[in-house]
């Protein structure tokens, strides 16, 4: 089964550019760190692979493990903290995972590569649980396919809007279902987006 992507579009505007409205979160996301944390960005929406609007962000300038947090209010609908096994190809191991429901809208966010175990453990998290942000849900790690430096440790961060919510359900190595990709967009981030290679300092963000 396989996500259905929307090609973004830019608009230009003066020297700079700006996303169409759909492509983006209709909301404002919080970095899914503890606060305080530095993150740096990986790849960004337009630099990640399978058709980009996802992020890998990481922890920097501190101790490992970095702390995973809920970057808006939700509940969580799939958790995976099972596997232990870091992989380079996509058909070799499986991710884990927690995909959390926000309301009002019909987003969900998603954090991968998460520590074995600190889902359902550390952050003592089961499907239907109710979470604010900032709340715990997991240490940072590189379980699934995570290359890079530091072994691949990493968040990979999404946000989705499913075909259908109430069928979805999370398939294959990497655990997703058929949903539309957003662009996450960021309070406390200039101009919202965050930009690769660029670092930010994770903090809370004001509610509606």
């Amino acid at each position: 089964m396989r996500r259905t992507l929307r090609h973004h579009h830019l608009t230009m505007l003066g020297l700079g550019f700006a996303l169409a409205a759909c492509e983006t979160t209709t909301f404002m996301y919080a970095l899914p760190y503890e606060a305080g944390t530095d993150v740096l960005t990986w790849q960004d929406h337009e630099t990640h692979a399978n058709g980009g609007k996802q992020l890998d962000l990481a922890g920097v300038h501190g101790r490992a493990p970095y702390r995973v947090v809920a970057a808006r209010p939700g509940v969580v609908r799939f958790i995976a903290d099972t596997h232990s096994v870091n992989c380079h190809s996509p058909d070799q191991c499986y991710n884990n995972y927690v995909y959390l429901q926000h309301s009002p809208g019909n987003e969900w966010s998603k954090y991968s590569h998460l520590a074995t175990g600190t889902v359902t453990g550390a952050a003592g998290l089961q499907v239907g649980s109710q979470v604010v942000a900032g709340q715990y849900l997991g240490d940072e790690s590189n379980v699934g396919m995570a290359t890079g430096t530091n072994d691949g440790r990493h968040l990979h961060f999404e946000v989705v809007v499913p075909d259908d919510p109430a069928t979805a359900a999370p398939v294959g190595f990497a655990g997703d279902f058929p949903a539309t990709l957003k662009i996450p967009r960021f309070c406390g981030v200039p101009g919202a987006l965050v930009i690769k290679d660029s670092i930010y300092t994770a903090k809370a963000c004001p509610w509606d």
